[in-house]
């Protein structure tokens, strides 16, 4: 079997073993896919902190007096906890298919291969994803802002203050996930995939 285009791809490291991927390449691919495992669980750690956080506050500055419930101030925590929990759901359901792909690596090459692959491809449609949530989650924070401010919850200052922060917040997130996806996601997936067809190749030879 001709693994030419894999030595290229790993720095002229010899695939040995037959079928079985050699140990560099195995870890290489492993190591990728732990990658993409750590990201999504920090993700999840982060925004369920965030959201811990956020209810004990209002729930302690509601019982102190310090902030009463209003009805504009209770729609606005109940639509941030439905963004919170859509990307909750999103997260746990990629760590679990991403998980399921670590148990395919330390097969055969191709099984490695194709397992890290559709670990990329996850990514990929995950900043798809961001990339048309992002600025509706924007436009729903900026909606709440003018709300408080029109109810006299916030003053006009704090709302506008409030809309450029998350516009801001927003781009900068959505241009690091876009840059990401160039320069990282999508040339990652094209070598994985010629890998791929290199090996379909060799073994109808």
């Amino acid at each position: 079997m001709n693994f030419e285009v894999l030595e290229n791809a790993w720095q002229k490291q010899t695939v040995t073993g037959g079928g079985e991927p050699a140990d560099a390449v195995a870890t290489r691919l492993k190591r990728e896919v732990e990658i993409a495992q750590r990201r999504i669980r920090g993700g999840i750690a982060l925004v369920t902190c965030v959201l811990l956080t956020g209810w004990t506050v209002a729930i302690v500055g509601h019982i102190t007096a310090i902030k009463r419930f209003t009805p504009v101030g209770l729609i606005a925590e109940v639509v941030y906890f439905i963004l919170v929990v859509a990307f909750l759901v999103r997260a746990f359901r990629s760590a679990r298919v991403v998980r399921n792909e670590m148990a395919m690596m330390g097969g055969t090459l191709p099984e490695s291969l194709g397992a890290t692959l559709r670990t990329v491809e996850l990514q990929i449609q995950n900043a798809r994803i961001a990339g048309y949530a992002i600025p509706i989650v924007v436009g729903v924070c900026i909606w709440l802002f003018v709300a408080k401010y029109l109810a006299g919850e916030l003053p006009g200052f704090g709302a506008v203050a409030g809309s450029v922060f998350m516009a801001f917040f927003g781009a900068v997130i959505g241009v690091i996930i876009w840059r990401r996806y160039r320069t990282q996601l999508a040339p990652r997936r094209e070598e994985l995939e010629e890998m791929m067809q290199a090996l379909d190749r060799n073994e109808s030879v």
